[in-house]
């Protein structure tokens, strides 16, 4: 590898030489800190070379400690690609995606922490119908695990082999895919990492169908995986199987006129986790491996209130749908309807106190009980422009339930003990922007929430109910320790904010509860002097209050200063989520750069 790495870097070098150079790049500086001892300090620099048939990608990252991750300072990625005709090879930190990642979906979103390159070698030849890929490489991929919500505990060494194809016949494109990989999986022993690691071997064979005409479009894929133990026994090496599993994923978009109408389904069971080692994946393996990473078949809010509940999904083991409706319902504005509902595969039952099994699921559609972790949502948007398009308005409404943990379901002939985590709530989003024609510009966004958190508590002995309700998340101590209960914390959430185009803007943000959760590690311990300054005017307890400076300091280069609080909560990306830490009287610069 190092000698090929170093022909190319020669061949490089003598187009460089001799062909005309086309240079790009961005640098971003990031740097956080707070009375809390929450701070960071992130640089990351991307470089961008074009010289004939020649395409280099350099990254470098310097974090000491980034916001979410392990610190590092050096080279962080590279890439030199070679495409001449229908042949393109590159040689580097590779990240691809087939299909639409049943099989292999690659993505660097620090945002959570998620970055599953694979650092080898790719070919691809492409035509005007047919492409193909072989590609291969090794990575070490850091997950977490334990109480610490920032940095990643420990790591998993992959080495992967792969090939795509895909046939494009008209309006169809048919696509087969099969990808191996080696994995040295972690041993622990009392919540500590041995020395030892498993030898794992996963396969994975995918197949797709996509067509699409003017009026509609169709998109399904299907992926089975097989996970292999291999062990020795006197000088032979043997395969054990591990698990067996297989996910399906399916989307019908149709446009009839000035809407358009979208339908997904998904299916996902590669492997069936007990609910109290649902989320344990260190000592249970043999599930969705960390390339892949399949749709997720629900709405990502950018709202803040509402990102804050998003259903975390379960790669290994959900089937569930979401249906979504968006047309224009006069000239100046639209309206969006979406529905999602999903669930795990099967319902489990406890016959006896820790003992779980599932029932058996033949059907396709996700479940309502309780103890399969249903997940529902409605949300509908109104969006549009009025006064000469210079008033954008959007207001929307959401349902949310989910069901996240499941901790106990004993049933029996004369008895059913359940007991679940419950999330439900009611989410209001606005925002509202006038932008005027000397290009000042004023916005205000405002959410609410009505939200019920807690675990749900039904008992049941010879039909007779004793126990049917909440235990709520939601309390406060006296000073003997007597607990007062709130069946609901009511959320809020405000932004004023003023600019001039195209030169600054600033906002003033209040991010607001009615209640603490005491759980949350996001409870507030200090107040800002801006919270101080603003306690004259408003009830700033349980408030999180900052300001927002934003600056454009050319057109290639932003400069964006926070000074204030901001409360921590949880975070989702690509269906990955993170705990996000609180942020007390402090500040946040982001100095971005295009050159």
């Amino acid at each position: 590898m190092k000698n090929l790495i170093h022909c190319l870097y020669i061949a490089l070098f003598v187009e460089v030489s001799f062909g005309q150079i086309s240079f790009s790049g961005d640098a971003q500086l990031r740097y956080g800190e707070s009375k809390n001892r929450f701070g960071y300090s992130e640089t990351l620099v991307n470089t961008n070379l074009q010289f004939g048939n020649f395409f280099n990608w350099i990254q470098f990252e310097f974090s000491d400690p980034p916001e979410i991750g392990r610190s590092f300072s050096g080279l962080r990625n590279i890439r030199l690609d070679y495409q001449k005709g229908p042949v393109r090879l590159g040689i580097g930190d590779i990240y691809e995606i087939w299909g639409r990642g049943l099989v292999l979906n690659q993505v660097d979103d620090q945002a959570v922490d998620l970055n599953n390159k694979l650092t080898g070698l790719t070919f691809v030849y492409q035509t005007d119908r047919f492409r193909g890929q072989f590609l291969g490489g090794k990575t070490d991929i850091w997950k977490m695990k334990g109480f610490d919500t920032r940095v990643p505990s420990y790591k998993v060494h992959y080495n992967v082999f792969g090939s795509d194809a895909e046939v494009y016949i008209k309006n169809v494109t048919l696509g087969i895919s099969f990808l191996q990989s080696r994995e040295n999986h972690p041993i622990t022993f009392n919540q500590i990492f041995m020395p030892d690691t498993l030898e794992l071997v996963h396969r994975l064979h995918g197949v797709r169908f996509e067509y699409f005409s003017t009026f509609f479009d169709i998109y399904s894929e299907y992926a089975d995986k097989n996970t292999l133990h291999k062990y020795n026994v006197g000088i032979d090496q043997l395969d054990s199987l591990v698990n067996r599993g297989q996910g399906f994923y399916g989307n019908i978009n149709l446009y009839p006129g000035a809407w358009s109408f979208s339908i997904d389904y998904k299916k996902y069971n590669y492997i069936n986790l007990a609910p109290d080692a649902r989320w344990d994946f260190v000592d249970n393996y043999g599930g969705v491996l960390d390339f892949q990473q399949p749709p997720i078949g629900i709405r990502e809010h950018s709202t803040r209130l509402l990102s804050r509940i998003i259903h975390q999904v379960d790669f290994n083991n959900e089937v569930g749908y979401q249906i979504e409706a968006v047309g224009s319902v006069t000239d100046w504005f639209t309206l969006l309807i979406h529905y999602a509902r999903s669930s795990r595969t099967n319902i489990w039952e406890q016959p006896e106190e820790y003992q779980w099994t599932k029932k058996s699921y033949k059907g396709f559609l996700p479940h309502s009980d309780p103890a399969a972790n249903p997940f529902e949502e409605l949300y509908i948007e109104e969006e549009g422009y009025n006064f000469s398009d210079r008033l954008h308005h959007r207001v929307g409404i959401g349902y949310t339930k989910d069901i996240p943990d499941l901790s106990k379901n004993i049933v029996t002939d004369s008895t059913k003990n359940i007991r679940y985590e419950l999330i439900e709530a009611i989410s209001i989003p606005t925002s509202f922007e006038y932008v005027f024609s000397n290009g000042w510009s004023f916005e205000i966004k405002a959410e609410y929430q009505k939200l019920k958190r807690g675990f749900w508590v039904y008992e049941e002995k010879n039909s007779v109910i004793s126990v049917d309700s909440l235990e709520s998340s939601f309390y406060k101590e006296d000073s003997v320790g007597q607990r007062k209960y709130y069946s609901f914390q009511y959320n809020s959430f405000f932004s004023f904010g003023i600019g001039k185009s195209p030169n600054w803007s600033i906002s003033l943000i209040i991010d607001g509860i009615s209640i603490e959760e005491p759980s949350n590690i996001g409870i507030k311990n200090v107040t800002n002097p801006l919270e101080d300054f603003l306690s004259n005017i408003i009830n700033i307890d349980n408030k999180w209050i900052s300001i927002e400076f934003v600056y454009n300091i050319t057109p290639t280069h932003r400069l964006s200063l926070m000074y204030g609080s901001q409360q921590g909560g949880l975070l989702c990306s690509n269906g990955i989520c993170r705990t996000i830490e609180p942020f007390d009287d402090g500040f946040k610069l982001t100095l971005t750069s295009i050159f």
